[in-house]
């Protein structure tokens, strides 16, 4: 088995006996609401991708997963994904793999968490190479901060294109380029 093979299933196996631990059956009741939400956040690069594969062969492995035949879907858990630059926010739901080929270390966490906590979880992932892990999460109103020598866009900025980025500019549409700082974390650049 190649070194790479390895390391993905051994992080697949780390987070499901994560989630396995102290569980016969996940918790499907919805959250409450009048509880502040818990927000964890999974950063990382192709490490925290989802490397594993949906199989009904997870059913009895991990039952946890499985409810009446199906898949679990934890209303307690809201399971986030967003990936500046490929596709944007790509996962905004209740904790399931029902209808996903994939799965990833965001599942076996979440149903901790979900257990663990009496209050709604939100599990925030942002999985992208080639730049600051908190990239696609900082704040509105972050101001322009410098890394590696290069002064880097503050919120609602840009680059002029992707082969220009000698200098940083305010984002507008098809003027520059088609990203900016938090592009999927809010409605606006300016907002």
């Amino acid at each position: 088995m190649k070194q790479n093979q390895i390391t993905k299933a051994s992080c697949l196996l780390t987070a499901m006996t994560l989630g396995m631990a102290g569980m016969a059956s996940a918790d499907s009741k919805p959250a409450d609401m009048s509880k502040p939400v818990q927000v964890f956040l999974i950063m990382g690069q192709s490490n925290t991708l989802e490397f594993g594969k949906v199989s009904d062969e997870l059913k009895t492995a991990y039952p946890f997963l499985a409810a009446d035949g199906g898949w679990t879907t934890r209303k307690d858990v809201r399971n986030v994904s967003v990936m500046v630059g490929r596709k944007g926010i790509y996962r905004n739901e209740w904790l399931t793999v029902e209808g996903k080929g994939k799965i990833g270390i965001e599942v076996g966490i979440g149903h901790q968490l979900g257990n663990a906590i009496d209050a709604p979880v939100m599990v925030l992932k942002s999985s992208i190479g080639n730049r600051s892990l908190g990239w696609d999460l900082l704040p509105p109103g972050t101001p322009r901060y410098s890394h590696g020598g290069k002064e880097q866009p503050a919120y609602g900025e840009t680059y002029p294109s992707k082969k220009d980025q000698s200098k940083i500019v305010a984002y507008e549409e098809g003027k520059t380029l088609g990203w900016y700082c938090l592009l999927y974390t809010s409605p606006s650049p300016r907002d």
